[in-house]
């Protein structure tokens, strides 16, 4: 399965976000894309906090259920959104090896 960049283009950055303050504006993903693991959710997968530090990268599988799905028009502009609940999670050292680099490219 290849893998998308999901990074926004600057134009992005300022479209989704009406009023900016610096820290959105230097948001390069949308904060939708983003996970919180609490302590709890970080003890059932056998992690604290202390095992990652600011950087690092990651690998996470999941599977998930669509839990909303909407498009509407209103006055604000057009709008598509899906919802996904995760249910089952795991993490690992993000390593670049040449199978996921063959995956991510799309080979």
């Amino acid at each position: 399965m290849k893998l998308i960049d999901m990074k926004q283009s600057k134009e992005e950055v300022k479209e989704s976000l009406p009023t900016t303050s610096k820290e959105e504006a230097k948001a390069q993903y949308p904060y939708g894309l983003r996970i919180t693991l609490d302590k709890d959710s970080l003890k059932k997968l056998d992690m604290d906090a202390m095992d990652f530090s600011l950087d690092d990268e990651i690998s996470i599988t999941c599977v998930g259920e669509v839990v909303r799905v909407s498009k509407s028009d209103d006055q604000y502009g057009k709008s598509e959104n899906v919802e996904i609940q995760i249910m089952k999670l795991n993490l690992a050292e993000y390593k670049w090896d040449k199978d996921f680099k063959k995956a991510s490219e799309g080979k």
